[in-house]
């Protein structure tokens, strides 16, 4: 059988003062040419944590302010989209984690991303994939092997194992 990698990819926090955009791109290129799969793991976008999304819905503000900050975070996505471009179409699925943003149409960053790289969103914070593999050639063509793939988004800012 063929080697399959997958490679997981999250906590890229795009807009944060450390996010490494030539390093991310040298890392998918190299996916890429490795013919990998792609896993998406949450925070792509570095924008409102649990606490400033519950804050921004205690604020009555007026329409035209919600659409200038929708306006911004879809700017923002499709900078994102893309650096992530050359992976279209590899990805196994992606969750959500703590920073994402709400539209007023009820999509998110994570939704609308997921539905631009053609996989599937699999919910807020975990998910399963189950592949199923077959022979790349010869007369047996059946599965012949099945891998289930748990993955989440984890919890928290831990630096140590017993950490959340």
């Amino acid at each position: 059988m063929d080697e399959v990698r997958i490679m997981p990819i999250g906590d890229i926090q795009y807009g944060a003062q450390g996010c490494d955009l030539d390093r991310l791109r040298r890392h998918l290129e190299w996916g890429v040419k490795q013919n990998c799969y792609f896993i998406g793991m949450g925070d792509y976008l570095d924008v409102a944590s649990p606490s400033n999304r519950r804050r921004l819905n205690e604020i009555l503000l007026y329409d035209s302010v919600h659409e200038m900050m929708d306006a911004k975070m879809q700017d923002e996505l499709q900078k994102l989209q893309a650096v992530l471009a050359p992976t279209k179409g590899r990805w196994l699925g992606l969750v959500s984690g703590h920073h994402y943003w709400e539209f007023g149409d009820g999509t998110t960053t994570d939704t609308r991303l997921a539905q631009f790289l053609e996989t599937k969103y699999m919910g807020d914070a975990a998910a399963m994939t189950i592949l199923r593999f077959k022979r790349s050639s010869g007369p047996h063509t059946a599965q012949h092997g099945t891998a289930k793939i748990w993955f989440h988004h984890g919890q928290g800012a831990a630096q140590t194992p017993g950490g959340q």
